[in-house]
């Protein structure tokens, strides 16, 4: 009987040993419906990133800052407002003097404008008050104070012969400084000039800027530019860029020419003998723009100079001791004209 059931046993003894070899391939279940296996999951094996942090720009406090911080009687003030992360819908400035505002200007961040110190102007402190408004009805505003100190202007008395004047009509006068005024009006709404601002010629000064002066006896008036005295036919240029808004013959200013050099400022060169550019041209800083003459309301061959910001005379001498394009203003010349 021993015998007969060997084979039995053997049988399952094998039985037994495949059911044990199959075993832990028939316990693995398969992942429930929707259900990710861990052990196979990609993000089980590299953890999520981590959410970047967003990067919100800043600025400090705004400010007022004013150069020069003393004006003189008759210079120009460059006000500049910032920093702002955005730019401003509004810029209001009112302040208690005398002299004409430029456009406000916006560029990196800071808000630039231009007033005009009227020679006008008593020596002393002016309030300035500056509201700067937003797109979404923020306002921020500030206060600032402008001392205006003494200018030295000295009186001058010469005589004008009755023949200068003679055929001049007050029709045609108005009709010029209508001219002149729209002139000074058409201003490209952004700077358009490089570095400080240039000679137009070598010569004597025969009258400064600023100074009292009396003509025939008569009531004694300001002189709103510089005479610089030549020999007739000298060339002058341009003592900036801009464009040209004016060249034509008048009665009182002889040949003129007015030239645009953005944001409210223009130059005027009067009585020349020539004129060498046409309204609305391009002149670079430099650029040969006419000759020195006596036409109009002249006693000799010379160039009455005068730089303007709007309607209001600023000393010549301001523009040339300021170089806007590297310390106040910081503009982009790569603009490059409209």
């Amino acid at each position: 009987m021993y015998r007969n059931r060997w084979p039995q046993i053997f049988s399952f003894i094998l039985l037994l040993a495949l059911f044990l070899l199959c075993l832990p391939a028939c316990t693995l279940r398969e992942p429930a419906t929707g259900q990710e296996n861990p052990a196979s999951s990609p993000a089980a094996e590299e953890p999520e990133p981590k959410p970047q942090l967003r990067k919100i720009r800043t600025l400090p406090p705004p400010e007022v800052v004013l150069s020069p911080a003393r004006p003189i009687q008759g210079d120009h003030l460059a006000i500049h407002l910032g920093p702002f992360l955005e730019e401003p819908a509004d810029v209001q400035v009112e302040a208690g003097l005398r002299g004409e505002m430029s456009l406000p200007f916006w560029h990196q961040d800071r808000v630039r404008i231009l007033l005009a110190i009227s020679y006008f102007n008593e020596p002393g402190e002016y309030p300035v008050s500056i509201e700067v408004s937003f797109a979404d009805g923020r306002v921020w505003e500030t206060e600032a104070l402008i001392e205006v100190m003494e200018g030295d202007f000295p009186f001058q008395s010469f005589s004008m012969p009755a023949s200068r004047t003679a055929g001049w009509t007050s029709k045609q006068l108005e009709i010029d400084r209508e001219r002149v005024r729209e002139a000074r009006e058409n201003t490209v709404p952004r700077p358009l000039w490089q570095g400080p601002f240039q000679w137009p010629l070598e010569g004597r000064i025969t009258s400064d800027y600023g100074l009292m002066r009396s003509i025939n006896n008569r009531t004694p008036t300001r002189h709103n530019g510089i005479d610089i005295a030549a020999p007739q036919g000298t060339p002058l240029a341009a003592a900036n860029s801009g464009f040209v808004r004016l060249a034509e013959l008048q009665m009182a200013r002889g040949n003129i020419i007015i030239i645009d050099h953005g944001l409210d400022v223009c130059s005027a060169y009067l009585h020349l003998h020539e004129i060498y550019v046409v309204e609305d041209q391009w002149v670079e800083k430099g650029e040969i723009i006419g000759t020195i003459g006596q036409t109009g309301y002249a006693t000799g061959p010379h160039l009455h100079w005068s730089i303007y910001v709007g309607h209001s005379p600023v000393s010549p001498y301001s523009f040339m001791d300021t170089d806007y394009s590297s310390t106040l203003f910081l503009w982009d010349r790569a603009l490059g004209p409209l």
